[in-house]
């Protein structure tokens, strides 16, 4: 069995350098939808000057053709969550429907 090392090795010399590693995956159309929170929150300033609020970002993507939705919300409780899912799903069905 060879080494971590010597398989590092051997990889580099077989492609003459650094390789970019990237995984393919076909997705069927409407099979997928990918969501999560974006992570970053981003800052919401009222116009009238009321305390600055965190909005925290939905994403939802389709797998096969990219289509996104996103919407910002005030918090990642479940009722946001599940909120944003119908609102991503009423969307993507209006989409699809042109």
């Amino acid at each position: 069995m060879a080494t971590s090392t010597a398989v590092s090795a051997s990889c580099a010399n077989a492609g003459g350098g650094k390789q970019d590693v990237v995984l393919r995956q076909e997705h069927k159309a409407g099979e997928k939808l990918f969501v999560d929170w974006a992570g970053t929150t981003m800052p919401i300033h009222d116009p009238r000057g009321g305390p600055l609020q965190q909005a925290h970002l939905f994403v939802a993507v389709m797998g096969a053709s990219s289509y996104t939705y996103t919407e910002a919300t005030a918090d990642e409780q479940l009722a946001s969550w599940i909120g944003a899912h119908v609102r991503a799903s009423s969307s993507i069905r209006a989409c699809q429907s042109w």
